[in-house]
């Protein structure tokens, strides 16, 4: 299934985004018509790319020897705010979070070392739900200080509500393609801390 977004940006249609033209899009949120793996309970990326299971989004913070540090979690929650609430999805912080059972806490954010070289950061689903969603993602970010980086942690949360690289887009993407926004990657291509109109434009489209 591939989907050719074409949407109007307009002050009207888009909080946070204004242009005149209409604007055609690269389709790079799962399924696309080259990333049409089953969303895989456990897996890291690429196969690991799930949709989140829906619009209202609870999030929570980890406690503990994974927790945030306070720096960490003004950061996340500012980038957050800035970046992913300005549109469809609805974000919402929930101190007691459920891991199991109906209602799972959408996702959870944890600091820590990533255990792949080279990597800052990693998502994977806790729980699948059907073909393409998943109940509980977990986020994780590599410390000390990794959630201060918005161009990182903009990144790891676009995998959660399905957003891929380049390479999985359709039509296939170079990395640092303009149009992903901080989904491109390496890190150090990502120009801005914005998740981009291109992707602003495909999460509305979806939820």
């Amino acid at each position: 299934m591939t989907r050719t977004l074409t949407a109007l940006l307009s002050a009207a249609s888009m909080a946070g985004f204004t242009t005149a033209a209409v604007a055609a899009y690269a389709d790079n949120l799962v399924p696309t018509g080259n990333s049409q793996i089953f969303c895989d309970q456990g897996s890291a990326l690429p196969i690991g790319v799930c949709q989140t299971d829906n619009a209202d989004v609870y999030w929570h913070m980890a406690s503990g020897t994974q927790a945030l540090e306070a720096l960490d979690r003004a950061a996340l929650e500012a980038m957050l705010g800035a970046q992913y609430a300005p549109g469809d999805l609805r974000l919402h912080y929930e101190a007691n979070p459920t891991f199991d059972g109906p209602g799972e806490t959408d996702w959870i954010f944890q600091e820590g070392p990533i255990d792949t070289e080279g990597t800052r950061g990693r998502i994977w689903c806790n729980d699948t739900v059907g073909t393409w969603e998943c109940d509980q993602h977990y986020i994780k970010v590599e410390g000390p200080a990794g959630y201060q980086n918005p161009k990182l942690t903009c990144h790891e949360v676009g995998h959660a509500v399905g957003l891929t690289h380049g390479p999985q887009a359709s039509p296939v993407l170079d990395d640092d393609d303009a149009d992903l926004g901080c989904m491109r990657r390496p890190l150090n291509a990502i120009t801005s801390n914005a998740i981009g109109a291109a992707n602003k434009a495909q999460i509305n489209a979806v939820y």
